[in-house]
């Protein structure tokens, strides 16, 4: 969830929260809550799509991250707290009746552990 203003047409600057669970190939789940800064820039605006890229600066506010040792033998480490920075870009679609859907590539790195690319699809009003 994102809470923004938009400044111009061009920028938008928010605040936001957000949670993200995931496996990987080390057969241990992970998962966080993070509280993030959100800045996005919009390009030339087209009829039927924007394209645009955001930035979010943010920090871990609750970690699930889990300790020990993977079926595989890998060691992991519980670190409860860490920086996150997640650039993306995207389109946004504009919808007849205001607002509009939006779908974005995105790469969330946490400064501890983690590099994940991922893909958003949401609504904006």
């Amino acid at each position: 969830m994102t809470l923004g203003y938009r400044v111009n047409k061009a920028f938008t600057a928010g605040i936001g929260f957000d949670y993200v669970n995931a496996w990987n190939k080390a057969d241990y789940g992970t998962g966080f809550t993070s509280a993030f800064i959100y800045m996005k820039v919009n390009f030339k605006e087209k009829k039927r799509f924007t394209p645009y890229v955001s930035l979010n600066f943010g920090y871990d506010v609750l970690s699930t991250m889990e300790s020990g040792l993977s079926e595989r033998g890998d060691i992991y480490v519980d670190d409860p707290s860490y920086f996150i920075i997640t650039p993306a870009g995207g389109l946004d679609f504009p919808l007849k009746r205001g607002g509009t859907t939006f779908v974005e590539a995105r790469f969330d790195y946490g400064v501890s552990y983690m590099y994940m690319p991922s893909l958003a699809v949401g609504y904006t009003f």
